[in-house]
């Protein structure tokens, strides 16, 4: 029998047929279709993680964490003020004495430096016509070159008494040297013994055109060190009680009823006056010192205070010998003055009861006078008829 083309087709599609039914019965095929990928489009495919990677068999040790700093100790307002000026200051200064230092001020050592890192300026005559400061500091932290430094009179040591403070001085009259040794006053005399090479240093320029005695300096730096080294040695370096109070502060800045003084004179001695011009802007005086600016050399500056206070004190040519023409000066015992302040001046009343206590401040009545906060002048003259005011 002739098998044809058409007859082998024909097999073949029945063996095809009769393979898918057996595998359809036995239930072992489904159709299944691959997903296909995504167009790509505008998202951000984040790449796969990376392997965990192996433990470090050695890891280093953690670093321990810092400690926390501990809080400084909250300080009230009340005990942080300065109690020279009323204004606030470094709280870790207040348990230090004030410091007191003798100022040259005649002409041929100006200008003087330091000056106006003070917070109290006395002025008061001394023999000849002629005059000297006494600069008070609280805390000596903003102080560089201060000087000239110059000698001591017995009152400027119980003004400085007063104020508990530590007494420098280069040298000083025959009187105010047993008075200080008398008394056992905390001072440096910066002309004698360990004090001359530590305490001092002498400016060339000056030597030559001023003069020897009219050429030391001193500094905040030395000072404290000094200071340390009275500790040391046993001296008291800190105040005696909790806390000083000198003068009586307003709470807000205050505008006295008195008088204007805008412009203001004070004849310290017959060749020697203090002049105050109001800076309205600043609310501040600036001195001069016979119409010239009474200018810090070390600040570059002219000298500025907030408060201008005059005392009017008994005062005259000692008697007996005394060929250098020095003063009695009665700064213990009481009297008159003028409270000046923001552009206006009122009267006042003084008194200091001994070489030890404060001058204390009243009102014509007796009440306390209360000053406006910030540094000041003090100048001490025979009378108050030495002022004028414009």
């Amino acid at each position: 029998m002739k098998i044809t083309k058409t007859n082998n087709y024909i097999r073949r599609l029945i063996i095809l047929a009769l393979v898918l039914a057996a595998i359809i019965s036995a239930g072992s095929w489904s159709p299944s279709f691959e997903p296909q990928p995504e167009p790509p489009g505008d998202e951000i495919t984040e790449p796969a993680p990376p392997d965990d990677p192996k433990p470090d068999p050695n890891p280093d040790p953690e670093p321990e964490p810092e400690p926390e700093p501990e809080p400084l100790p909250y300080v009230p307002a009340a005990d942080r003020t300065n109690p020279l000026t009323g204004l606030e200051m470094d709280p870790a200064k207040l348990a230090d004495r004030p410091v007191a230092v003798m100022i040259n001020n005649i002409r041929a050592a100006l200008p003087q430096s330091g000056i106006c890192a003070a917070d109290i300026i006395f002025e008061f005559p001394v023999e000849g016509g002629i005059t000297r400061l006494m600069a008070l500091f609280k805390d000596l932290a903003a102080v560089g070159n201060l000087g000239t430094v110059r000698s001591s009179r017995k009152y400027f040591v119980q003004t400085a008494q007063g104020f508990d403070a530590v007494y420098i001085h280069l040298g000083a009259s025959d009187e105010a040297y047993s008075y200080i040794s008398a008394n056992k006053v905390t001072a440096i005399d910066c002309l004698k013994g360990q004090w001359d090479a530590s305490m001092i240093f002498r400016d060339p320029d000056r030597i030559r055109n001023s003069g020897y005695e009219h050429s030391a300096y001193t500094t905040g730096e030395r000072i404290v060190k000094a200071l340390a080294t009275l500790s040391k040695n046993g001296s008291r370096v800190e105040i005696a009680g909790e806390k000083q109070r000198f003068f009586a502060f307003n709470d807000e800045e205050a505008t006295l009823d008195g008088r204007e003084a805008v412009n203001v004179k004070a004849a310290v001695t017959s060749i020697v006056t203090a002049g105050f011009n109001y800076n309205t802007d600043e609310k501040v005086y600036y001195k001069t010192q016979n119409t010239a600016a009474h200018f810090d050399e070390a600040a570059d500056q002219q000298l500025s205070v907030k408060n201008v206070i005059i005392l009017a004190v008994n005062m005259r040519i000692k008697s007996g010998r005394n060929p250098d023409g020095l003063l009695d000066v009665d700064i213990i015992g009481s009297g008159d003055g003028y409270y000046i302040s923001n552009g206006r001046c009122v009267d006042i009343k003084w008194a200091k009861s001994g070489a030890e206590a404060p001058i204390v401040l009243t009102n014509p009545d007796g009440t306390p006078l209360a000053l406006n906060r910030g540094n000041m002048y003090i100048g001490v003259l025979s009378g108050l008829k030495n002022v004028t005011f414009e």
